[in-house]
């Protein structure tokens, strides 16, 4: 079938996986959201390893899989380390990031993330805020290197899209696409 008129401008839409796991088990568990994203079984043709943009290390930065072109990831641990998230996407730039609620419960966070524009009332709401800054700022490959209360986040191109991981956690995922998104995995429309 064809598509015509205003269909045929909208865009397909963006596939991408999510899952949480124990924060220890992260890179194993993002290896397997992009075999399940590329219908691959086995995996020895995929590794991992990272892309720092500052000092172009392996070591430490964005995570990167090998094996898997056109495949972007994105991995994030709470705080305490309890937790993990990560997200594959064909066809878009990703960031997500996650923390307990409350987590950056303190004034002086919400001074260093919030945009003198943005008013934060109270604890949910400044880790909402943080865990959304920093996944625009994982999409776009910079990470903190860029001053959080630059953004301000009901401006941003990217997609925000929620992640319900259960009480008491927080979980943003950016996306960097026109038109919509299809997760598997854990998610919610915010």
């Amino acid at each position: 079938m064809c598509a015509t008129g205003r269909d045929a401008d909208v865009p397909p839409p963006v596939e991408m996986r999510v899952a949480a796991c124990p924060a220890d088990d992260a890179h194993e568990v993002l290896l397997a959201v992009v075999q399940g994203l590329l219908g691959t079984a086995g995996g020895s043709e995929l590794r991992l390893t990272h892309a720092c943009p500052g000092c172009a290390s392996s070591d430490h930065g964005r995570p990167v899989v090998v094996g898997a072109p056109g495949v972007q990831v994105s991995l994030s641990r709470d705080r305490d380390r309890a937790m993990a998230v990560v997200a594959a996407s064909r066809g878009a730039r990703i960031g997500i990031d996650v923390e307990r609620d409350g987590a950056v419960d303190s004034p002086a966070v919400a001074g260093i993330a919030a945009h003198p524009s943005e008013i934060v009332q109270d604890a949910r709401a400044r880790t909402r805020l943080w865990v959304g800054k920093e996944a625009v700022l994982k999409c776009r490959g910079t990470g903190l290197a860029v001053d959080p209360s630059s953004l301000v986040l009901d401006e941003v191109p990217e997609q925000l899209v929620d992640v319900d991981l259960g009480p008491g956690w927080c979980c943003r995922l950016a996306v960097d696409a026109p038109g919509a998104v299809q997760i598997a995995g854990p998610s919610s429309p915010s």
